[in-house]
């Protein structure tokens, strides 16, 4: 059980980090069939198409081909994310930095505290019951 409580967690951190949604995956349709438009009408391959929409030809294919912009907007994996992670560290190279607390209290007190706590297994009436021989 634990075993695949953890592999579905890993899963699960390693398709958020390539940032998949249902979303994405909902709209594969669509990526299927822009393909199949770019190989008919421009005869181009599956790099070339990668390379139009997600890669370097990217503002060239948006600038001379604007009227495919309703549908480039239908495309999964285009999202825009602003991720911003601060990573701090800070070395003290001092070891005694914490200095020792003493606890306690140097004046005498006058409150003596004697406890009244008593097992209940030291009465006789709740022992467990013994086997007579």
């Amino acid at each position: 059980m634990n075993a695949i409580l953890s592999i579905g967690l890993s899963m699960l951190f390693l398709f958020q980090g390539f940032t998949l949604n249902l979303k994405d995956l909902a709209q594969i349709g669509d990526l299927v069939e822009h393909v199949n438009f770019h190989a008919n009408t421009y005869g181009d391959s599956f790099e070339t198409f990668l390379s139009k929409h997600y890669g370097e030809l990217k503002e060239k294919h948006a600038k001379d081909n604007q009227e495919e912009e309703d549908e480039h907007e239908k495309l999964p994996f285009s999202h825009q994310f602003n991720i911003q992670n601060f990573i701090v560290f800070v070395h003290l190279p001092n070891d005694n930095f914490c200095s020792k607390v003493i606890l306690g209290s140097t004046t005498p007190s006058i409150f003596f505290y004697s406890e009244s706590y008593s097992s209940i297994r030291e009465s006789k009436i709740f022992q467990p019951p013994r086997l007579a021989a």
